[in-house]
């Protein structure tokens, strides 16, 4: 119901690895498009023990439909590969004759495979690079070699001092929650005496909507007045799609900023024509880089000096801050100057044998040639977003790197332009196996939602779709609109991304850029963690308020799982007064008080709460249809919070991190009327975006095949499942 993330992950299959299994029918190429949009992308289908426009994060994994699709065994591929060969065809004594007639035996497939890569380009030149690459692996079998890069790694060094650790097998007291919220490590630790003198340098890829562009720059580089003098200004150096649709945007912005110091237009002939999925995202990037550093004449500025900054902040066009520039100088200078905020999948990729394809790009495509050893030794591949705040340091490394043979960047930049989306793979592999990775703290402060998969079968998005398996194909985060304010809100990240909607930049300039701490009737503070006070709440099932023992809301010391308890010690209930549940009650009362304790907030301030006799009510604001959505927490030991949560069919509380199936909105009550929303009154529920439209889950009481009880979700119109809640707050009596 609620996985919108769950990814079907397809076993390994080991084929036999001969040339004439990329002749097959199925291996077609698929034609790319510059449009591509994981918290770090995590390719599943690709890892082999996995467990799970142009400047896109895409995401690829198994789409819902892989029970169709099966690789080849070994007595199928067989009788896919033979050719029945007439041996009269074969007499005589002249054996290069014949060896001619044997070729055209063995190349009868290849032609076809041939004809189907050709219908995909557009020129000669094109036709000739996919020919030169088959060639290198057709010719490794004549020369009875190595396939290209099939040794490849051995060469390659991992100078990273962490140890490598794989999430089937963690040493004890680690956890894949630890690893993955790792941070900086460095002894090395520079700090900047005054954020204000954070020299922050933004480099942005773009290929259309010249407006919007300008208004991230502006946006980026505005402050109060009372600051202009305080603060360094950043520098901002713009990527502009080599693509004819994309030069009238190059034209605009370069005659805009044409007398702007601060702002610079990468020059028409650092441009790069960007192809999905294709290594020319990673050129587009390196171009910047090498502008940025100067590294030779055509790659400079007119002041032929290198640029000054700290940190490099790297964003696509469709990007937009979510935090004041202040706290964005504030956020970045708490870290050291030598950090590196790159989001990465902290275990090694290991790909599929059948998943993992070396590519050519040429004509606005990708064309894949054939499959490809993953790295081999003591380095790895690791995948995540090609979206970062990178040090001076390391930006410098890469740059110089990319011009020195015996560099780990080098070597590897050989490599990874032949593979498939090489801008979620390339810098995190670089920072992962080299000294900087000590450097590395795992986010990259930018919020996105991933939205459906691209099939297939939708033509429109067939690009998407390069392998074998017509079913591994990609998908994008989703455009932003104003239903995501209360997470953009509450986001703990510094940007956001995809945004086209002028109406929600305008939305997030007023309420996020420019906002003010507020308050809900009652007195309920919607920008603390505790809307009900400090010492939280009970949710109680009101059916329940009748009988021998109140149920509520609470949790099982050995289980993720929520479930309805008891409220009270047996002794308690009879010396409740009738309205018990308009008041309060004292921690004593419960026999398990941290486990059935919630918290209520934050919250989002785009509406109002209001908290009246045990009913806590959400009104509409002006773009949020449910009120204030909001966190619903216990706090355990250890500072340890767990959030409700609703990415599965049950209800679980586990430990919070941000994601929309953390916040929870609440019904109307008796008191309040909202004809807005068919949601039941004193329901706690989650909206959900779904194929365009707005899903509202509420928590129920459900059973099992076997008739047991359990607490999950129901679509908000079955309300005959929908607990209504009672809001019952603790208070804490003073000692005598």
């Amino acid at each position: 119901m609620l996985s919108r993330n769950k990814s079907l992950l397809l076993g390994s299959l080991w084929i036999w690895e001969v040339i004439f299994l990329c002749v097959l029918p199925t291996c077609i190429t698929a034609q790319i498009e510059t449009c591509k949009d994981p918290d770090s992308c995590k390719w599943a289908f690709l890892n082999e023990n996995s467990e799970e426009g142009e400047e896109d994060d895409d995401e690829e994994e198994n789409g819902e439909d892989l029970d169709d699709y099966v690789y080849p065994f070994h007595y199928d591929v067989m009788e896919m590969v033979e050719t029945e060969v007439d041996p009269v065809d074969l007499e005589g004594d002249d054996m290069r004759a014949i060896s001619f007639t044997s070729v055209d035996y063995i190349s009868d497939l290849m032609q076809q495979r041939m004809e189907e890569l050709f219908e995909n380009t557009k020129t000669a030149e094109c036709r000739a690079l996919i020919t030169e690459h088959m060639a290198k692996f057709v010719n490794s079998l004549a020369l009875e070699i190595s396939h290209p890069f099939q040794e490849f790694g051995l060469e390659l060094k991992n100078e990273c001092p962490e140890p490598v650790h794989h999430f089937n097998n963690l040493p004890k007291g680690m956890t894949r929650e630890k690893l993955m919220n790792r941070s900086y490590r460095a002894k090395e630790k520079t700090f900047i005496d005054k954020p204000s003198k954070l020299k922050l340098l933004y480099v942005i890829l773009a290929h259309d909507k010249p407006e919007q562009v300008s208004r991230l720059i502006d946006t980026l580089q505005s402050e109060p007045n009372y600051m202009k003098s305080k603060v360094v200004p950043p520098t901002f150096v713009v990527h502009i799609d080599n693509k004819v649709r994309s030069d009238e945007t190059f034209r605009v912005l370069s005659e805009m900023y044409a007398e702007i110091d601060n702002v610079h237009i990468l020059p028409g002939g650092l441009r790069v024509s960007v192809v999905w999925g294709a290594f020319s995202m990673v050129e587009a990037t390196l171009n910047c880089l090498k502008y940025i550093f100067c590294v030779d004449e055509r790659f400079c500025s007119e002041r032929k000096e290198a640029l000054s900054f700290d940190k490099l902040v790297h964003m696509a066009g469709n990007t937009y801050p979510i935090k004041p520039n202040k706290e964005i100088r504030e956020k970045l200078s708490k870290y050291p100057l030598e950090a590196n905020f790159l989001y990465t999948n902290m275990e090694p990729l290991k790909p599929s044998p059948d998943s993992w394809h070396y590519f050519v790009e040429c004509d606005d495509a990708l064309h894949r040639i054939y499959r490809m050893k993953a790295l081999r030794g003591n380095v790895g591949l690791y995948t995540g977003s090609q979206w970062f705040v990178m040090s001076h340091e390391f930006a410098e490394y890469i740059t110089r790197g990319l011009e020195e043979p015996s560099s780990f960047v080098y070597t590897f930049t050989q490599y990874a332009r032949h593979i498939v989306v090489a801008d979620e793979h390339f810098f995190g592999t670089i920072l992962r196996n080299t000294k900087f990775c000590e450097t590395q703290h795992n986010d990259n402060f930018l919020y996105h939602v991933f939205g459906r998969w691209d099939k297939s079968e939708d033509q429109g998005q067939r690009q998407r779709c390069l392998f074998p398996n017509p079913n591994h194909c990609g998908r994008s985060p989703i455009f932003l609109d104003s239903y995501e304010m209360s997470a953009l809100e509450l986001s703990p990240d510094l940007f956001a991304r995809k945004i086209d909607d002028v109406s929600l930049l305008d939305i997030i300039d007023i309420h996020l850029l420019r906002r003010k701490r507020r308050h809900t009737r009652k007195g309920l503070n919607l920008n603390e963690g505790q809307v009900m006070g400090p010492h939280g709440a009970l949710l109680v099932d009101r059916m329940s308020l009748d009988t021998d023992m109140p149920m509520c809301l609470g949790t099982m010391r050995s289980s993720k799982l929520v479930s309805l308890l008891p409220c009270f010690r047996s002794t308690v209930v009879p010396t409740l007064e009738e309205d018990w549940f308009t008041g309060a009650v004292i921690s004593e009362e419960v026999p398990f008080p941290a486990s059935m304790t919630w918290l209520v907030g934050r919250c989002s301030t785009d509406g109002y709460l209001n908290f009246i006799d045990g009913w806590l009510s959400g009104s509409a604001g002006n773009f949020t249809p449910s009120g204030p959505r909001c966190h619903i927490k216990q706090e355990r030991a250890r500072r340890l919070q767990l959030c409700l949560d609703g990415k599965t069919d049950n209800l679980e509380a586990v430990p919070c991190n941000f994601n929309h199936e953390k916040l929870f909105s609440f019904g109307p009550s008796p008191f309040v009327v909202d004809d807005s929303r068919n949601v039941p009154v004193g329901s706690i529920y989650l909206s959900l975006e779904e194929n365009d439209d707005i899903i509202d889950y509420c928590i129920a009481e459900l059973s099992n095949e076997d008739g047991e009880k359990y607490v999950g979700f129901v679509y908000c119109e079955e309300d005959e499942h929908v607990i209504e809640f009672a809001v019952v707050p603790f208070i804490v009596e003073e000692a005598k």
